[in-house]
């Protein structure tokens, strides 16, 4: 958001001079900027996950753990897992 556009939004509420107000308006859009953020993060990533699901598979893997290629394979072919990565990222999204 532009300082014109905050200054707008001033005037309308009948406080064109207030710095509290201008400050105000600043700090609210700054936390729904990082909320939107958070947001694409968790889309963005999910949409990588079901791109490359091994790569996935991999980074949830418990340390000392090997994945099974052929198992790994198959689960990334799997319509039904891609689908679950999908819906836990829309989880996240709604809560």
């Amino acid at each position: 958001m532009t300082d014109e556009r905050y200054k707008k939004l001033m005037e309308d509420v009948g406080m064109p001079d207030s710095r509290s107000l201008f400050i105000a308006l600043h700090m609210v859009a700054n936390e729904v900027a990082q909320e939107c953020n958070a947001e694409l993060k968790i889309a963005v990533q999910a949409l990588n996950d079901v791109i490359d699901p091994i790569s996935k598979m991999n980074r949830e893997l418990e340390e000392g753990y090997r994945l099974d290629g052929q198992m790994a394979h198959k689960l990334s072919q799997d319509p039904n897992y891609l689908r679950e990565i999908a819906k836990t990222a829309l989880d996240k999204l709604e809560n």
